[in-house]
């Protein structure tokens, strides 16, 4: 076998070089084309299916946090319609609370 014979891929693009401007172009051209024609949404729609509330209440205990900052919160955003009572919940410790808040979009859809 020759030397010419073992060139390998490099030697077949530095050798067909107008091929690979070829492909090259074409690639371009694909890829303008589908700039052109994709859709566009400046402002597209999503709902929001889940949120996260965070309550920081410094030096008080578990108990003070869970008695004056969490149920205060979950009581008004139970007032709210969209908000999933049953998928909603709550951690509290020392000088923080977290609500973990579910929409009624999210339970639809889970069946």
């Amino acid at each position: 076998m020759k030397a010419r014979d073992k060139v390998g891929i490099v030697g077949s693009v530095i050798r067909h070089k107008k091929i690979v401007y070829i492909i090259l172009a074409a690639l371009i051209v694909i890829g303008a084309f589908g700039l052109v024609y994709m859709n566009k949404d400046e402002f597209p729609t999503f709902e929001i299916k889940q949120g996260l509330v965070v309550g920081v209440y410094p030096g008080a205990t578990a108990s003070e946090v869970e008695e004056q900052l969490t149920k205060p919160l979950e009581e008004l955003l139970f007032s709210f319609s969209e908000v999933n009572r049953n998928a909603t919940y709550s951690y509290s410790k020392d000088g923080i609370c977290y609500i973990y808040v579910a929409s009624q979009q999210e339970d639809r859809s889970v069946v």
